[in-house]
């Protein structure tokens, strides 16, 4: 991948989405997929990303862990200027 295409994530636990939107926007993004909350919590911890694609549906491992929605909150506290769709 080219050094000079923006870092997007895409959190999703659907594989076959993950992998369609990468292959959508491969020739303008560079792309990574979470499939968990906690790779993408990982993710955006530890690499720079210039927005997010998150499944606001998405649960985490308990029914009563944190879903999308809640990581949602987690990134616009974190990283405010960060577009999340």
């Amino acid at each position: 991948m080219s050094e000079n295409l923006d870092r997007i994530l895409i959190v999703d636990d659907d594989e076959l989405f993950g992998r369609t939107l990468t292959k959508v926007l491969t020739q303008r993004f560079e792309t990574e997929v979470a499939g968990s909350l906690d790779s993408a919590r990982t993710a955006v911890a530890e690499r720079i990303f210039h927005g997010v694609l998150l499944d606001v549906r998405l649960r985490g491992p308990k029914s009563d862990d944190t879903d999308g929605l809640t990581f949602l909150q987690e990134i616009q506290n974190s990283r405010p200027l960060m577009p999340v769709v």
